[in-house]
C-alpha cells in the first residue's frame, strides 16, 4: 500500500512540475546541475543494463516482496525534481518537508520501542524494533538520515522549537539502537566522526555545543556497547556487541557470491534485481552450515550495483556520492554526516523505498546548497507538459495499477479462490511467482483440492515464462507436483521430472533439486538408488536438516531403524521444523523400540518447544524421566500436565503416585 501511494503521488508529481518547469528555466537549471546529471548518468545505465541482462522484466518491475526496480527509480527521480523545484520557489516548504520527515521517524521509533518493551504488540515475532516497515533493518535504514537531520536542527531551531528538536534525535536514536541493527550503529558513528572531522578540518574553534552533539552521540554508543557486553539478555543491545553469529557470516557469503557475479558480468552486470541468477549459480553446499535461503540480495549496495549494473554502474555511483559529499561538506552541517551514516550502513543492507525517499530527500537539501545558473525556458513546451502526461499515465496503467490490483488479490483475507476470481492469468501482472506461492502454501496445509492446485500450476507457469531463471520457483513448481502425486498415490509427471533437471542446471550448488530427485526416486520405486544417493549428499553436508531427514525417511521405508533415529537426531538437531506433530512420532517410537531413553528425552522437550499444547508430548517426556529414573523431573512434568490438563487430573496423580512407590 505504501509503495503504490508512494507510485501514484510520483506520477501526479511529475505532471505537475512538467507543466510549472517549462514555464521557467528549471529544466536548464537541472541540466546544469553536476549532481542531477550524475544521478541521470546511474539511472541510464541501471536502464542499459537491464534491457540487456539476465532477466529485463524482473529488472524494470520488480516483485512484490522488495518493490524495487528500475522504474521505482524513476518515480524516485520524479520525486526528486518535483521536491527540489518547490522548495526553490518556496524555501518554508524545506522546512515543513524536514519537519515532517523528522516527525514520521520520531513516530516510528515510539512504536518501535514500545514493541520492545512489550507495551504494544508488535507486527512481526522480532524481539526487536520493527514498527510498520516489516524488519528491523527496513526501520534502522530510514531512521538514520532524519537522526542526523534532527540532530543538525537543534543550532538552527527557534527557541519554542529547540526542545521539540531535542526530544526526537533522542528518539530517533533509542529507536535506531532498539533494531538492534549493527550496521546503522556502526553507520552513526560514521556519521559522527565526519562531522567531527569538518570542524577539525576547517580549523575551527570546537564549540560547546558541537561538542556536546558528538558527546551524547558517541556517549550512547559506549553505554550500548558496554551494558550489551555486559549483559546477555538485552535483546537488541546484546546483539549490537556481537558478531559471533550466523547472519555475519551469512553476509560474507553473499558479498563473495555478488563479486563473483560481477566478475562474470563486469561492464554492465547482470541487470537491477537479478542477483538472484549468480547467487543461486555460485552458491556452495557448503554454505548450508550458515544459511540455505534463497538469496535475492547481497546485503550491500556497493556489491549489488556492481554486480546489477556492473563497473560502468559503480563508477557512475561513486561520481554521484562524491559530488554530493563535496557540496554536503562545503555546507559544514550535518549533510555530509547524513550522507555518510547512510552509506555507511548500506555496506551491510540493501535498498526500500522508504529509505531510499529519505536519500533522495537528502540530495535535494544538498543541492539547495548548490549554485544556480539561470536560463531561459525550453521551446515546444506544449510538447513536453503532453509527453508528461503521456508518460504519468503510461507508468499508472504498466506499474502502479498492476501493483495494486496483485497486493489487493494477495490480501483476500486467505481467500484462496477469491484471490483467483480477483487475478485471472491474463492480466497485466509481472510477479505471479510469489502469487503463485500462496497456493503452494495453501495446499502443503490443508487438504488436497484439484482446482486449487491447477491454478497455482498456471500461476507458476506464466512466472516462469516471464523468469526462466528463477530457481526458486522451479523448486515450488516442482514440489507441488511431487505433493500431488504422494497424496493421491500417483506417478510423479514429467512436469516435475523436467522442473527438476532445471533447478539443478540453474542451482548446482544447492541441494533442494537433488533432495527432489531422490524423493522421484523413492516414489518410482528405486529405493536403493534412492538410498544411496541420500546418504552421500547427506554426507557431504551433514548440517542441512531436511537432507538428513530425507534420508532418516528413506531408512524408515528400508526397514532400518537404527540407521533411521540417528539421521532423525541429526535432522532435529541441526533445526528442522515440523508443520504437523506427525513429524516426531516415527523418531519417538523408533528410540523407544531401542529404549534410547537420553535421546527421547531431547526428542520430547524438542516437540515440547515445536508444539507447546500438546499434552501427549508432556505424558511423553514424563514417562522417559521415570525410565532415567529421574523421580524428581517426572513428577514436575506430571504436574505441569495437571495444570494443563484439569480433566485427567486423576491419571496424571496415578501416575505421580506409581513413581512414589519406585523410590
Amino acid at each position: 500500500a505504501k509503495t503504490v501511494a508512494f507510485l501514484i503521488l510520483s506520477q501526479i508529481l511529475f505532471v505537475v512540475w512538467v507543466y510549472f518547469a517549462v514555464r521557467s528555466d528549471e529544466l536548464h537549471k537541472l541540466s546544469r546541475n553536476p549532481i542531477v546529471v550524475a544521478l541521470l548518468v546511474v539511472l541510464l545505465i541501471q536502464i542499459l543494463s537491464s534491457i540487456f541482462g539476465v532477466d529485463p522484466v524482473h529488472s524494470f518491475f520488480g516483485d512484490v516482496r522488495r518493490h524495487t526496480s528500475v522504474l521505482l527509480n524513476v518515480h524516485l527521480f520524479f520525486f526528486l525534481c518535483a521536491t527540489l523545484f518547490l522548495l526553490r520557489k518556496s524555501p518554508k516548504w524545506a522546512n515543513y518537508l524536514t519537519y515532517l520527515l523528522i516527525s514520521a521517524a520520531t513516530v516510528l521509533s515510539i512504536h518501535g520501542l514500545l514493541e520492545v518493551t512489550g507495551l504494544v504488540d508488535g507486527l512481526t515475532t522480532s524481539s526487536r524494533a520493527v514498527s510498520v516497515m516489516g524488519n528491523p533493518i527496513f526501520l534502522a535504514s530510514f531512521l538514520i538520515i532524519p537522526f542526523f537531520i534532527s540532530l543538525g536542527t537543534l543550532s538552527q531551531m527557534q527557541n519554542k522549537f529547540k526542545h521539540w528538536s531535542s526530544i526526537s534525535t533522542i528518539v530517533i536514536a533509542a529507536g535506531i539502537l532498539a533494531t538492534g541493527t549493527r550496521g546503522a550503529l556502526v553507520g552513526v558513528v560514521a556519521g559522527l566522526l565526519v562531522y567531527l572531522g569538518q570542524y577539525l578540518f576547517a580549523k575551527r574553534k570546537i564549540s560547546k555545543t558541537m561538542l556536546l552533539k558528538i558527546g551524547i552521540g558517541l556517549a550512547l554508543v559506549i553505554a550500548v556497547l558496554g551494558l550489551g557486553a555486559r549483559f546477555d539478555a538485552l535483546g537488541p543491545l546484546d546483539r549490537l556487541t556481537s558478531t559471533d553469529d550466523s547472519n555475519v557470516d551469512s553476509r560474507l557469503i553473499y558479498w563473495g557470491l555478488g563479486l563473483k557475479g560481477g566478475l562474470e558480468y563486469p561492464f554492465l552486470g547482470v541487470g537491477n534485481e537479478n542477483y538472484y541468477v549468480v547467487a543461486n549459480k555460485y552458491y556452495d553446499a557448503e554454505q548450508y552450515i550458515f544459511n540455505d535461503t534463497w538469496v535475492d540480495k547481497p546485503h550491500n549496495s556497493i556489491v549489488e550495483i556492481f554486480v546489477s549494473n556492473g563497473i560502468l554502474g559503480l563508477l557512475a555511483f561513486l561520481v554521484l556520492i562524491g559530488l554530493s559529499f563535496k557540496y554536503a561538506w562545503k555546507d559544514q552541517g550535518l549533510l555530509a554526516p547524513a550522507l555518510v551514516a547512510f552509506l555507511v550502513q548500506n555496506l551491510f543492507v540493501f535498498d526500500t523505498i522508504s529509505a531510499s525517499i529519505a536519500f533522495y530527500f537528502l540530495l535535494v537539501l544538498i543541492i539547495l546548497k548548490m549554485p544556480e545558473q539561470d536560463g531561459s525556458p525550453p521551446k515546444h513546451s506544449v510538447v513536453i507538459q503532453v509527453g508528461s502526461v503521456l508518460v504519468a499515465l503510461t507508468l499508472f496503467f504498466i506499474v502502479t495499477v498492476p501493483s495494486y490490483r496483485l497486493l489487493h488479490a494477495m490480501g483476500s483475507n486467505g481467500d484462496i479462490k477469491q484471490t483467483t476470481h480477483e487475478l485471472q492469468p491474463d492480466s497485466l501482472i509481472y510477479d505471479y511467482g510469489n502469487l503463485a506461492n500462496l497456493y503452494y502454501k495453501h495446499l502443503a496445509s490443508n487438504p488436497y483440492d484439484e482446482e486449487i492446485f491447477n491454478q497455482g500450476k498456471v500461476y507458476y507457469e506464466i512466472e516462469l515464462g516471464q523468469h526462466p531463471l528463477q530457481a526458486t520457483f522451479w523448486f515450488y513448481y516442482a514440489q507441488m507436483h511431487i505433493n500431488k502425486a504422494v497424496i493421491l498415490g500417483e506417478p510423479v509427471d514429467e512436469v516435475a521430472r523436467k522442473a527438476v533437471e532445471t533447478l539443478i542446471d540453474l542451482a548446482p550448488g544447492r541441494l533442494d533439486g537433488r533432495n527432489q530427485s531422490i524423493l522421484i526416486k523413492q516414489l518410482d520405486g528405486d529405493l536403493e538408488s534412492a538410498l544411496a544417493e541420500s546418504i552421500v549428499l547427506h554426507n557431504s553436508v551433514p548440517s542441512d536438516p531436511e537432507t538428513s531427514w530425507i534420508l532418516a525417511q528413506l531408512y524408515v521405508t528400508n526397514g532400518q531403524i537404527p540407521e533411521a533415529v540417528d539421521a532423525g537426531l541429526v535432522a532435529l538437531n541441526t533445526g528442522i521444523k515440523f508443520g504437523t506433530t506427525d513429524g516426531f512420532l516415527w523418531l519417538i517410537d523408533g528410540l523407544a523400540s531401542l529404549e534410547r531413553y537420553d535421546d527421547l528425552l531431547v526428542v520430547y522437550e524438542k516437540a515440547i518447544e515445536m508444539f507447546p499444547d500438546e499434552l501427549k508430548f508432556y505424558y511423553g517426556l514424563a514417562a522417559t524421566y521415570a525410565e532415567l529414573g529421574d523421580i524428581q523431573q517426572a513428577t514436575q512434568t506430571a504436574q505441569k500436565v495437571m495444570e494443563l490438563d484439569p480433566e485427567n487430573r486423576a491419571s496424571a496423580q496415578a501416575f505421580i503416585d506409581s513413581l512414589s512407590q519406585k523410590e
